[in-house]
């Protein structure tokens, strides 16, 4: 990751459009599921969605491995 961050350091405002990118894709996502809790008449404050979005996508990148069975 570091060494990533570098190589976008070297390219002038690279790294600053990139930022950019995704935060706005995070944005894009977390309004989404804004206009999908109003569609079904749920009323949640904007805080608990800057919440609650980055900690269900933390959860949701651990994928439970199966455990070896012995022969």
């Amino acid at each position: 990751m570091v060494e990533g961050w570098r190589r976008l350091r070297k390219d002038g405002r690279r790294h600053v459009r990139t930022v950019g990118h995704a935060s706005g894709y995070w944005a894009f996502d977390i309004a989404c599921l804004a206009l999908v809790m109003l569609a079904f008449r749920q009323h949640v404050s904007i805080d608990a969605l800057l919440i609650a979005y980055p900690v269900a996508n933390v959860v949701g990148t651990f994928s439970p491995t199966p455990e070896a069975s012995a022969p």
